[in-house]
């Protein structure tokens, strides 16, 4: 979390530019801490039930910075008329811990810890793609 603040400083370009660096910089800072990268791959897809209370609040300062970076994206750009920042973040939180909990059920490939952090980063880069784009092009009305 704390390297992942000090990159916060150095994103820029536009809302998607920035989301693809957020991105980067955490599968960067994995590659270049293993040790760290299989604690938190264990914490986040496979989590001891016993612990799971002791690690969510290990994850507290994890999930702000998600949430402010989330937050400052949809801040940087005109939101579509009915919707506030809140309730995007809000719902969108609500739809992420329904895609973390399938994706941890529904692995049924056996991968390493790099490359399930991988898959992940990359399915979260897309659905908040999703989330801040849509999902169609321009309509052409003829």
């Amino acid at each position: 979390t704390a390297s992942l603040q000090d990159t916060m400083g150095s994103l820029t370009g536009s809302p998607g530019a920035r989301l693809k660096a957020y991105f980067d910089a955490r599968l960067r800072f994995f590659a270049e801490h293993p040790l760290y990268l299989g604690i938190f791959s264990s914490a986040s897809f496979d989590p001891p039930a016993a612990l799971s209370a002791e690690i969510a609040e290990c994850r507290k300062d994890f999930d702000r910075l998600n949430v402010s970076v989330l937050t400052e994206l949809l801040e940087s750009a005109p939101m579509r008329k009915g919707l506030s920042v809140e309730a995007v973040v809000e719902d969108f939180r609500l739809y992420m811990d329904y895609f973390n909990l399938h994706f941890r059920m529904d692995s049924p490939e056996v991968l390493s810890p790099e490359d399930r952090l991988k898959k992940h980063e990359e399915r979260c880069h897309r659905q908040l793609d999703i989330l801040l784009y849509g999902v169609m092009g321009e309509i052409n009305e003829t």
